[in-house]
């Protein structure tokens, strides 16, 4: 492994690598609680290839159960 890269090995071959448009590494930082109940996480993605637009940016978001990221969380950064 040469230093700087990550030690994250994606399964199927070379090919998935080099014929996917965009990938994306998506990593769990913390739970998202309402009380007592874990009602999703927090993320952090990671843009690792992009044909269609700049790549390796960054976000941090939060992804609720049974919604998705969460659009009133994503209003609230924008505003900040």
């Amino acid at each position: 492994m040469m230093p700087g890269q990550s030690p994250e090995v994606t399964t199927g071959g070379n090919a998935l690598k080099f014929y996917a448009s965009v990938r994306l590494d998506i990593r769990r930082i913390g739970a998202i609680k309402k009380g007592d109940e874990i009602i999703g996480n927090q993320t952090k993605i990671k843009v690792v290839k992009n044909k269609l637009a700049p790549p390796f940016k960054q976000v941090i978001t939060e992804i609720l159960y049974g919604e998705g990221i969460s659009r009133e969380g994503e209003l609230i950064d924008m505003g900040v």
